[in-house]
């Protein structure tokens, strides 16, 4: 492989790992404003509506991104495999489906 590719290629992966640690942040913001009820003074039923309507999301996607970014505050190693690039949303979101504090797969 040349250079120019290699790089190309590099910079992709760096790309990746940006968007992972910047969707852990909004997950770990999306809990703190869920816990807070944030969403409440706006009139809405829930976080996840809330979510949907300022975010453009699909209601079933927002109810996802709430329930995973609960599901990481009981998986501290989960949590910062993804706080630190490693994992992608779509591998945590399969993972919080059957991890818990309980089965060891924090």
């Amino acid at each position: 492989m040349n250079d120019d590719l290699f790089q190309l290629g590099e910079r992709i992966v760096e790309l990746a790992a940006r968007i992972n640690i910047a969707t852990y942040e909004m997950l770990t913001l999306i809990a703190e404003f869920d816990r807070r009820e944030g969403w409440a003074e706006e009139s809405f039923t829930s976080c996840a509506d809330w979510l949907a309507w300022r975010t453009g999301r699909t209601l079933g996607t927002a109810r996802e991104n709430v329930r995973v970014a609960h599901a990481l505050e009981d998986l501290p190693l989960t949590s910062k495999e993804m706080s630190s690039g490693q994992l992608s949303y779509a591998k945590v979101r399969a993972m919080t489906r059957v991890a818990t504090p309980k089965t060891g797969c924090t």
